[in-house]
């Protein structure tokens, strides 16, 4: 089931509905919707076995960099995405390694 087909969230050239993972990646996020898609594909295409854990981190932490760098405010996936994430590869944002560090009172 490939409900996301055309993510505007990457220029991709190819013909292919599988995410790019090369360094070269250009990334047009410009709000939190278009990161949640991104973000969708690369774990539908990971637990599809389209692309490998690697892969998956390797988008994930690229499209992290581009929203820290190039995005203002800075954009987070929602917090269901980034458990997934996290989860799924062990990949977890800084928003949510800040709040597990926060003592409980």
């Amino acid at each position: 089931m490939d409900t996301i087909q055309n993510i505007p969230a990457i220029a991709d050239n190819s013909s292919s509905n599988e995410v790019d993972t090369q360094s070269e990646d250009k990334f047009a996020i410009n709000n939190q919707e278009e990161y949640n898609q991104l973000v969708q594909k690369v774990i539908a295409d990971y637990q599809e076995n389209k692309i490998s854990e690697n892969e998956a981190i390797n988008m994930i932490e690229n499209a992290n960099q581009y929203v820290r760098n190039e995005v203002n405010p800075i954009l987070y996936p929602d917090e269901n995405l980034r458990k997934q994430l996290s989860e799924l590869i062990g990949f977890d944002y800084a928003i949510d390694q800040k709040q597990a560090q926060k003592p409980v009172n």
